[in-house]
């Protein structure tokens, strides 16, 4: 798992979640899309946590330089783009303040989507195509 979250405590938070998880390890964690990307292209993760708002651009940046479809579950504090994010494929799409329990339950449907649903990988393709 990647965290994307430019809040530095609410990037810890997250991760403190995951380490309750089993079967999810935190490969990164940043702040930024510049960040994001290089984290990505190193580590090849399984899922992506990610912000929308960033210093540096937004999270549906960072999806459109993915170099293949991953599993992304959304946090944010922008209810506004949730429509934007079942467009790109998202497993979930979670308002902040982060519930601990919606987290888990969300994590919950990663490991049940395993591998990424083809039907995912469709509506991420068409998206990237407009």
């Amino acid at each position: 798992v990647i965290i994307v979250e430019d809040m530095i405590a609410i990037r810890h938070d997250v991760e403190d979640l995951l380490q309750k998880q089993t079967g999810f390890i935190v490969a990164g964690a940043c702040g930024t899309v510049k960040e994001a990307i290089v984290l990505i292209h190193a580590t090849k993760p399984d899922l992506l946590l990610l912000d929308i708002g960033l210093p540096d651009g937004t999270g549906f940046d960072i999806l459109e330089q993915l170099p293949a479809p991953t599993k992304v579950i959304f946090l944010t504090a922008h209810h506004e783009f949730a429509i934007r994010a079942i467009r790109y494929g998202a497993i979930d799409y979670l308002l902040k303040p982060l519930d601990e329990k919606e987290l888990t339950d969300a994590l919950q449907r990663v490991t049940a989507a395993q591998p990424l649903l083809q039907e995912q990988i469709a509506i991420t393709l068409h998206s990237f195509r407009k």
